[in-house]
């Protein structure tokens, strides 16, 4: 399109917006904004007028009130005015060929003049002639006229190319977007949201003017309208993340100024959103944790999705972590009243292993949440869906995805030596949490789950005080346990714990001796060459 000739451009422009403006399906629109975005290429300005200007012409036409036509009175003298000034040329007209013809080129001139003179008069009375028709524009404020107003908008912004907001842009938001928030009509109000959302990506101002507006209709709106309000805000999140001063220090949550509507509140109230009390939202949500829990534990199946991929794009960006947040998404993707959910399931499913084998960070998260969601499952009662949970495979799949091994070379920890440093695998300090577990109550009936998952650990031990307090800790495990399987497994646990440290001993004898035998070569070899 934009190679082709500019008639041939000029054309195409006029076609799509012909069917813009008429009663084009809705659906369609999304496959034309596209073809006409193609014709402005590199210039992102211009397409911006001219949607504008399109939404204007659906919004706004021009209509043909009246159609003035003069009396026959005047028109007779005009018409008679006419045709004395065409007489005039054609005389005039005769004159300046004889004059070409003797010439009298100076005269010529003159009747040359005379004659546009003529022309310019005969014009005037022509147009005299014509009937005065008067154009008005009429506000066209239907609920299908100003959807369709909406999705023209939406679509447009959803090109990459548009990076920030103009005056233009600011415009179509004051005096159509946040006036549809108004709007009775779910559809309308549905798409204003997706509108506003679109718009506070390209501005962080824009977003703290008018997040508070998502964040009421994703708690108090209908469930179609919640879903569009979440994803939006969730958008909004990964664009811009949050800054180190969201950071909590003492309870290791968020709370992003974004969410922060105090000192930012749009000009006017949209009906059916508070936003007389600029505190209403925080002093609800707390934190940006909070707000997303309370979709996650949402009812409605749809809303918990959202809300769930949302976390997990957040994470997988870097934007947020959380051991909260994770420990809620392995409850729920384990938890069998969500096994229908085949798309909550596939999200999940692809997440933790990306999520866990991607950093060192990531995976200390993982071993944080081990304890917490194992504790959930053993307490939960018999009535709740918690309680038919195979506790034995949500403890594999965990070490599964805290084993460093996992993860690439560079990050690896396996070939470290015995060192008096502090520094630990996940799987160690797994190991050091499910000893002190089994310890506090060695009676409980998920001990030998416990005590299996011990021996299912890739244990690396860079650290001598390590091991030998998960020595220390076996043997006080020994001597509280009665049963001798439970034992059994205990005992093998030592055997592997011991087994490390006599193979890093041997590595490190090894390692030892072959320096010494290649420090006594090199030196007889500077002797020989000396002498």
């Amino acid at each position: 399109y934009s190679n082709s000739p500019v008639c041939y451009r000029r054309q195409w422009l006029e076609y799509l917006v012909e069917l813009l403006i008429s009663d084009t399906r809705l659906r369609l629109i999304e496959y034309i904004t596209p073809v006409l975005n193609l014709l402005y290429k590199n210039n992102q300005h211009g397409y911006i007028n001219k949607i504008a200007e399109i939404v204007s012409e659906i919004k706004q036409p021009l209509t043909v009130e009246n159609v003035v036509e003069l009396e026959a009175g005047p028109r007779r003298q005009i018409e008679l005015k006419v045709a004395s000034t065409q007489v005039k040329q054609h005389e005039y007209r005769d004159e300046l060929d004889v004059c070409i013809a003797n010439e009298e080129y100076m005269k010529a001139s003159q009747l040359k003049e005379l004659l546009a003179e003529l022309e310019i008069l005969k014009q005037q009375y022509t147009q005299q002639l014509q009937p005065v028709i008067q154009h008005t524009t009429v506000d066209k404020n239907d609920d299908d006229t100003l959807l369709r107003c909406l999705v023209i908008v939406a679509e447009s912004l959803k090109d990459i190319h548009i990076t920030g907001l103009n005056e233009t842009l600011m415009t179509l938001s004051d005096s159509l977007v946040i006036e549809c928030i108004r709007n009775a009509d779910n559809e309308v109000r549905n798409e204003a949201m997706r509108c506003l959302g679109l718009l506070s990506l390209l501005s962080k101002l824009f977003t703290t003017q008018h997040l508070i507006i998502l964040i009421q209709a994703a708690r108090l709106d209908v469930k179609v309208i919640q879903c569009t309000a979440l994803k939006a805000i969730i958008d909004v999140l990964i664009t811009y993340g949050f800054d180190e001063e969201d950071m909590d220090s003492q309870t290791g949550t968020y709370t992003s100024t974004l969410f922060n509507t105090s000192h930012s509140q749009p000009d006017d109230t949209e009906e059916g959103y508070d936003l007389t009390d600029p505190n209403n939202a925080t002093e609800s949500l707390g934190n940006i944790l909070s707000f997303l829990v309370l979709f996650m534990d949402c009812e409605n199946s749809e809303l918990r999705q959202i809300a769930c991929e949302g976390v997990c794009k957040l994470m997988l960006a870097g934007r947020i972590s959380s051991c909260t947040l994770l420990t809620k998404l392995l409850l729920l993707w384990y938890n069998p009243s969500t096994r229908d959910e085949e798309t909550l399931q596939q999200c999940l499913g692809h997440c933790f292993p990306i999520l866990a084998f991607s950093t060192h960070d990531n995976q200390r998260c993982f071993e944080k949440c081990f304890l917490p969601v194992i504790h959930t499952i053993v307490r939960a009662p018999p009535s709740s869906p918690l309680s038919s949970i195979d506790l034995l495979n949500v403890c594999e799949y965990l070490i599964l995805l805290t084993d460093n091994m996992n993860i690439s070379t560079q990050h690896s920890t396996q070939t470290r030596p015995i060192t008096t440093d502090t520094t630990r695998s996940c799987h160690d300090d797994i190991a050091m949490s499910i000893c002190e577990e089994i310890l506090t109550d060695p009676w409980a009936p998920h001990v030998r789950i416990l005590v299996k998952s011990l021996n299912k650990l890739k244990l690396v031990c860079t650290s001598v005080d390590h091991v030998t307090q998960l020595i220390t800790l076996s043997d006080l495990i020994l001597q509280k346990l009665e049963n001798k399987t439970d034992q059994g497994l205990v005992v093998r646990f030592q055997k592997s714990v011991r087994g490390i440290v006599s193979d890093e001993i041997t590595i490190n004898t090894t390692t030892a001796a072959t320096n010494t035998t290649t420090t006594r070569i090199l030196s007889l070899s500077d002797d020989i060459t000396e002498f």
